[in-house]
């Protein structure tokens, strides 16, 4: 049974083989998954065994500072390691809380593949709700990749009372339409184009003008056009009270099928030979947002480099950020969630890791340590006669 949609609002109810690969012999056809992955064995992936005794050890540690609920490695188009903890299983659904972003901006995608809507089309053409005057030159390409440089304040439990997103998720009338209260928060601070900053209410509203360009159709446009085609059945995606998709944050699936969806982006967006995500999209997944360019007037050491709804792996000197997991390549990139719920995809590792979890208070599992993890058990390994690197 497929789970659609359902209303969210406080106040109103709050298979076998290896990937596609280049070599001197040429490619060798993508694996996907069929009913359910398949299971690898690590050696004949080119992994050392025993990673996965490493991965216990850190991510479900009983003294860790972070909580752990499930954690999955593939490659290949195989499951490589699997483990769940806190009596959650495989086929329990987890929420995705702002990996949900990267999923809105795949459907955006999508969309403009078909040609019902355009990255830059200027948000007011879709939602003129959106103040003239604060919102001139701002585009949905601009709420994407989080550079409007107007006001927006993300604070979760630290600052309930000073956050606008908690505002839009937990009090009635803003959680009525979480896209349009996102238009009554004007004030610049910096050049459109110039500074990022993390919100929630940008993605919301690309979601609304999303839904007005599609009209009746967008009921079921994550079904039709992406969950269904790479066989996400678990997945429920929330609403506020104005029917629009809670696309920042209110998704749930389970962790087979979030790998799923990170799969789709190691194969270019395509599924089985259908282009589901246009590639130019994939590629934009981890090209950089424009603020990335300038000196980042909220800059904080440990943030990470953004591209167009996913995180990035590379050192921008520019903009004060070094690289933020060392481990792990350049073209790594990811979406992430509150609370520690993490989807990395690694191009050219041909891996794609999902993680879930209830961390609390700043102490997250460090992605880092799954990613030097993950390197030295390609190094131990020597290559298996037919694996793949």
């Amino acid at each position: 049974m497929i789970l659609r949609g359902r209303s969210f609002a406080v106040g109103v109810g709050i298979a076998v083989g290896f990937a596609l690969v280049e070599s001197s012999v040429g490619a060798v056809a993508p694996v996907y998954p069929e009913a359910d992955w398949a299971k690898g064995d690590p050696a004949r992936h080119g992994f050392d065994p025993s990673f996965g005794t490493e991965l216990d050890a850190y991510a479900f540690a009983k003294d860790a500072p972070f909580t752990t609920d499930g954690l999955l490695v593939l490659h290949g188009g195989e499951i490589l390691y699997e483990r769940y903890a806190r009596d959650y299983t495989a086929k329990m659904r987890h929420y995705a809380w702002s990996m949900t972003k990267s999923v809105s901006m795949a459907l955006f995608g999508i969309a403009e593949g078909e040609g019902k809507i355009r990255r830059d089309d200027p948000i007011s053409k879709w939602v003129p709700e959106a103040d003239a005057k604060s919102f001139t030159g701002v585009t949905i390409a601009n709420l994407i990749s989080m550079s409007t440089g107007i006001l927006w304040r993300e604070g979760y439990e630290a600052s309930p009372f000073d956050s606008h997103v908690v505002t839009a998720l937990y009090r009635t009338r803003a959680s009525f339409d979480f896209g349009l209260y996102r238009t009554e928060i004007t004030k610049r601070v910096a050049p459109v184009g110039e500074r990022f900053n993390y919100a929630s209410g940008e993605t919301n509203l690309m979601m609304k003008a999303l839904g007005r360009s599609l009209g009746p159709a967008y009921a079921d446009f994550p079904w039709n056009k992406l969950f269904t085609p790479i066989g996400m059945k678990s997945a429920v995606f929330e609403r506020d009270g104005s029917g629009n998709f809670v696309g920042s944050s209110y998704l749930e699936a389970t962790p087979r099928d979030f790998a799923r969806f990170g799969y789709l982006f190691l194969r270019d967006g395509n599924w089985r030979g259908k282009q589901i995500v246009p590639a130019e999209w994939v590629k934009m997944a981890a090209t950089p947002s424009p603020a990335m360019a300038h000196l980042r007037l909220d800059h904080r050491p440990a943030d990470s480099p953004y591209g167009y709804g996913w995180w990035l792996n590379r050192a921008f000197p520019r903009a004060q950020i070094g690289k933020p997991f060392p481990s792990f390549p350049d073209d790594m990139y990811f979406a992430s969630g509150h609370d520690g719920q993490e989807l990395v995809v690694v191009p050219s590792w041909d891996v794609v890791v999902v993680r879930v979890g209830n961390d609390r208070f700043g102490k997250r599992l460090d992605l880092e340590r799954i990613g030097k993890i993950l390197k030295d058990a390609r190094a131990k390994s020597a290559p298996a006669k037919g694996s793949v690197r």
